[in-house]
């Protein structure tokens, strides 16, 4: 059975191919016969598709797929695109952390950046938080209602009735969470055929849970099961498991009022609550699951192995450890709260790719018609795909049906994908992690009932200020602007520093501002205060650059935090810039000593830290500003650290 559907898809390709080959003017829009699903051929005029994607090997074939029947299917459908529309694909790779850094500017400058933007759920949510995605029911050539596109995903991204994210030209199969079982073990306990419960609707956590306590076993003799040597009802990893598990009984962290028009926490209504009291429940009971800190994805792999768990749950990808395993594992969607819920809720984990469109897209109408056309032509892609899974990751035909019960029905939720953008999102998260996982809290519903009127006002005043008009930086603005009008260098809250100017430092370039023993008394922060003889208007710009040296490699790798405050007067916003920091410090640095790095540190609101309401009234009317830094430790470390360049920018450097 497994191998017929590997021989079904492979026939897709020769078809295809044949297709191809009737071809008489070379592609359809010269007068071709190729026979491809979606939009007619046209001609585009040659413009040039990008897309911004993580992989680089999503649509082009691999080096390892070159040859093989996903890798030619994908080179066909791309060069069958190319040649139908008159178009040429480009790829800008972009890993998931470092998107909003490359979108940011470019949508600042008015540049569309790419076509189509991927990025994983936990990146997409910060982009969503920017302002930056553009609404994907504008696009008049994308049909997102033709089954083509995941409606799960409309619905946890549409966002003042905008569509802010879609995904299906891919499947998301390798991040769907689904139910591993050890039939070694199971066939040992004599448990009922667990297709014929999913088959009956009846696969549900109650179901699991008695399994589980069958399952659990003091191994070792020491009358307690606490340890990895014991053998337990279920491992996974906590957190992802959480978000899967939640989903998996109907709850959802974050969802939308039709009849309200706004947002709201289903986390904290009574359905909500019970779903982490039961799910609070099943982890107090002797064996159910391993819970103990520190475990690794090893060593979970390694007890389900070797019959000492008998449910594992993850992505849909298959462990390597239990591809070589020797019993067989079968997989089974996850499972239903009860038997009155309609389907199987399987989750989408925050790695999953999504697609969208920057704001400033300006070739809707092509962009649109390229999406449709990837998505239908890709259909043989995820044809073949599905059945390499199949054929090659799964061991059984049952295990293949199930696969109707865990694909169709997957879910997505705004809380999964939103946690990044605004920290009122990941409350129903982290209490139900408190809750369920760690065990620090007694009660969710109170917990709940305190945080509900604060994340959920929030969360909509979050959204609103998105409709606002937005910022339009003056034409005639420079991209760089040096800050050439600082008049004086302060040391904050300490009677021990010294600072000034320094005509020639070491490392020659011109004079800088130099401080020393700059922290704060009995505290790790350094406070360094530049005060401008007249106010700046900073929204044009991007970036705040400088240029940074110590005297000895100590002094500033002693640094390990750094939160930049722009300033009018008292009134400030303040910046994350320790990733920024660091990264200057290791790439540049090398540990040397008396070398100039370059700092770029982000100034949009996605990476504001603190007080993002005096956004505009501090970048407005900038006069003064803080380099504010936390030191590894107490201890002063001998040695000046000096500063020069400090410069606006639009662009980074």
């Amino acid at each position: 059975m497994k191998s017929l559907l590997l021989l079904a898809a492979l026939m897709m390709i020769a078809l295809a191919a044949c297709n191809r080959g009737n071809e008489t003017g070379g592609s359809a829009r010269g007068g071709g016969q190729t026979i491809w699903p979606g939009p007619a051929p046209q001609d585009l005029g040659g413009i040039t598709f990008r897309f911004a994607d993580f992989h680089t090997d999503r649509f082009f074939p691999s080096e390892g797929q070159i040859g093989t029947p996903v890798g030619d299917m994908k080179a066909l459908v791309m060069k069958s695109i190319e040649d139908d529309f008159n178009i040429k694909f480009e790829l800008i790779q972009v890993p998931p952390g470092e998107i909003i850094n490359r979108l940011y500017p470019a949508v600042w400058a008015g540049d569309q950046f790419a076509n189509m933007i991927i990025a994983t759920q936990w990146a997409y949510g910060s982009l969503i938080g920017a302002g930056l995605m553009g609404d994907l029911s504008k696009v008049p050539t994308l049909n997102l209602n033709n089954g083509l596109w995941v409606q799960a995903v409309h619905r946890a991204t549409t966002i003042n009735n905008q569509v802010l994210a879609t995904a299906g030209i891919f499947e998301h199969w390798d991040n769907t969470w689904v139910t591993y079982f050890q039939k070694g073990l199971w066939k040992e306990l004599n448990l009922p055929d667990p297709y014929e419960l999913v088959r009956r609707g009846e696969w549900t956590w109650e179901k699991l849970q008695e399994f589980a306590i069958i399952a659990a076993q003091d191994m070792n003799g020491d009358g307690v099961i606490d340890g990895p040597n014991d053998r337990y009802g279920l491992v996974a990893p906590g957190d992802d498991l959480l978000r899967a598990w939640y989903t998996s009984m109907g709850g959802l962290y974050w969802d939308f009022n039709a009849t309200t028009g706004r947002l709201f926490s289903p986390a904290a209504t009574p359905n909500g609550i019970a779903i982490a009291d039961w799910m609070r429940g099943f982890t107090e009971i002797p064996g159910a699951m391993y819970r103990s800190s520190g475990q690794t994805d090893d060593l979970r792999n390694e007890m389900f192995v070797n019959r000492r768990a008998l449910f594992s749950m993850g992505g849909l990808g298959v462990p390597g450890a239990f591809r070589e395993m020797y019993d067989d594992f079968g997989i089974l969607p996850m499972p239903k709260r009860n038997t009155q819920q309609r389907t199987y809720l399987n989750n989408v984990n925050h790695n999953a790719p999504l697609i969208g469109i920057s704001i400033t897209n300006n070739q809707l109408e092509a962009t649109g018609i390229i999406m449709e056309a990837m998505a239908e032509r890709f259909e043989g892609v995820r044809e073949l795909q599905r059945a390499e899974l199949a054929d090659i990751l799964l061991r059984s035909d049952e295990d293949v049906e199930m696969l109707n019960y865990i694909l169709p029905y997957t879910v997505f939720d705004m809380g999964h994908i939103m946690f990044r953008a605004e920290s009122g999102f990941n409350i129903p998260h982290a209490r139900l992690t408190d809750y369920v996982n760690a065990h620090s809290i007694g009660d969710f519903a109170s917990v709940m009932e305190a945080n509900r009127d604060a994340i959920e006002l929030s969360a909509n005043e979050f959204f609103a200020a998105k409709e606002e008009e937005a910022y339009v930086p003056p034409a005639n603005a420079p991209r760089v602007l040096p800050i050439n009008n600082i008049t004086e260098i302060v040391a904050r809250e300490t009677d021990n520093a010294q600072y000034g100017i320094e005509p020639n430092p070491p490392g020659g370039g011109g004079s800088a501002f130099f401080i020393s023993n700059a922290k704060v008394t009995d505290n790790r922060r350094m406070e360094i205060q530049f005060v401008l003889s007249e106010p700046i208007d900073a929204r044009p710009y991007n970036y705040l650059v400088y240029e940074m040296m110590g005297d000895n490699f100590e002094v500033m790798n002693n640094i390990n935090e750094h939160y930049p405050r722009l300033r009018h007067d008292d009134t400030f916003v303040q910046f994350q810039g320790s990733s920024n920091y660091r990264g200057a410090l290791d790439r540049q640095l090398g540990g040397a000593s008396q070398k100039w790095i370059t700092v770029s540190i982000p100034l949009a609101p996605f990476n504001i830290h603190e007080n993002r309401d005096n956004f505009s009234v501090a970048m407005s009317s900038m006069n003064n500003f803080l380099l504010r830094f936390i030191a590894a430790n107490n201890d002063s470390i001998p040695g000046r650290i000096y500063f020069r360049n400090i410069r606006l920018q639009m662009e980074e450097p």
